[in-house]
């Protein structure tokens, strides 16, 4: 016994001195510097979510599906945040990001109806956001439109040169669309469950409409493409209902004449008579609106502010924008026929949005 005890005694002083003199170290912990990919996907205990300080990275789909998030704040120092990240949060309705991150993956907020905008802290000089659309910096690439966005028409800015996969997702408000004239594709999942779209105009540059790209746009009446030939997938137009027509090789000013909102025209109105710079209501050839984080869209970006002008003295708006011309003078006569001005000088309010102006015919139907 005495020798089993010696021995023992032995061992124990051999590893305090192997250990002591550096010949084995102790295993290093390893901590994560990011939340991992899917890790806490479809946890619907999380309500009010303020990621801890020190991670780097928000993984792909790391809270896809967490039904009852309804806010996310991020840290200073994450730098990227994954594709689908926040995808599928019906109820998440503010997300606050900071200045450190540069790369928002597509889809980041796909499907979250309750998301109207999200608000940036500090100067982020990655990202251009207005009026409830994410772009990056140099409006070239569209990365996100905000679901819960209000407004029914958007004119895509001529700068877009690209638009990520989901773009659109769930946006279920939008109404009418017009795609600039920048990118050649309709990424998979665009328009995906954009319950009211009716109306979307795709200019001759188009040239592929990629898979389900239009799922379950079940209210879609009228697609405008401008090029004669462009390939669509089988299931770009999935669960669509099959009522919807299509016009090809038409024009951005013959898909304006049939479907303009007096919404459009009366903030146009609005936009000039304030003086303030506006991108042209057919081209949509420059951002405008408040940024999120204070910044302005670059002076090249916005069209010049003498596009049209309100004269007070005879009441008569002056365009230079002719495929718009006979329809602001129609509605100029219907706003003014009790009054004689116009809604914003008088405090009246402006007729209801979603009325559409004009007939339409359609041309061809899609197979």
């Amino acid at each position: 016994m005495r020798n089993v005890k010696h021995r023992f005694s032995l061992i124990l002083s051999f590893i305090i001195f192997v250990v002591s003199a550096g010949l084995i170290l102790p295993a290093k912990q390893v901590y994560a510097d990011g939340i991992a990919q899917e890790e806490f996907m479809n946890d619907n205990s999380l309500v009010s979510l303020s990621i801890p300080y020190g991670n780097t990275y928000i993984g792909k789909r790391a809270y896809y599906g967490c039904k009852n998030l309804e806010s996310v704040t991020i840290p200073y120092g994450v730098t990227k945040i994954g594709e689908s990240a926040f995808a599928m949060c019906p109820k998440l309705a503010y997300v606050l990001i900071p200045e450190t991150v540069k790369t928002i993956g597509p889809g980041a907020f796909a499907g979250d109806t309750a998301l109207e905008n999200i608000s940036f802290e500090g100067s982020n000089d990655n990202f251009f956001y207005s009026a409830g659309v994410l772009y990056d910096d140099e409006t070239k690439e569209l990365i996100s439109y905000m679901p819960g966005n209000e407004r029914k028409v958007y004119h895509m800015p001529d700068t877009v040169r690209k638009i990520d996969k989901y773009a659109f997702w769930g946006a279920e408000n939008l109404e009418k669309v017009v795609v600039s004239t920048g990118p050649s594709t309709i990424t998979p999942y665009d328009f995906a469950y954009c319950s009211g779209l009716k109306y979307i105009y795709m200019p001759e540059y188009i040239k592929s409409v990629q898979e389900y790209a239009f799922r379950d746009c079940k209210n879609l009446e009228y697609l405008y493409f401008g090029n004669k030939k462009v390939s669509i997938d089988p299931t770009a137009f999935f669960n669509c209902g099959g009522t919807f027509q299509t016009v090809s090789g038409a024009s951005a000013d013959m898909f304006n004449e049939k479907f303009v909102y007096e919404s459009e025209l009366v903030e146009e109105q609005e936009r000039l008579s304030s003086g303030s710079k506006a991108s042209d209501p057919v081209s949509g050839n420059s951002v405008s609106g408040d940024s999120a984080s204070g910044n302005s869209a670059p002076e090249s970006n916005l069209a010049p502010s003498t596009v049209g002008k309100w004269d007070p003295d005879t009441t008569t708006y002056v365009t230079r924008n002719p495929a718009l011309k006979s329809m602001v003078d129609s509605l100029t006569d219907r706003l003014s026929q009790n009054a004689g001005v116009l809604p914003q000088q008088t405090g009246q309010a402006v007729p209801p949005f979603g009325r559409v102006i004009g007939t339409y015919t359609p041309v061809i139907k899609l197979p």
